[in-house]
């Protein structure tokens, strides 16, 4: 299984993003392709926020997420504080 590389706080952040979004779009009478990009987006952002685990972050060894020893700034350090 994989490990969550997203904290709590990225989590709410891509929860309200993507509310924001999916609010753009279905307020708007005539959407138009960004329109849709943006839903989709904001459908990839809550799914990431609900499973814990970003494929992006994953690809360049990032993790936002304290309890993984990863948080970006130390890159696996294992006197990392974070």
């Amino acid at each position: 299984m994989n490990k969550k590389n997203i904290g709590s706080i990225d989590a709410v952040i891509r929860t309200d993003l993507a509310f924001v979004l999916a609010y753009i779009y279905y307020t708007n009478p005539n959407p138009t392709t960004w329109h849709i990009v943006g839903l989709i987006l904001a459908g990839h952002l809550l799914a990431t926020a609900v499973f814990g685990n970003s494929p992006l972050y994953k690809l360049f060894n990032l993790s936002t997420n304290k309890g993984s020893g990863k948080c970006g700034v130390c890159n696996g350090d294992k006197n990392c504080a974070c």
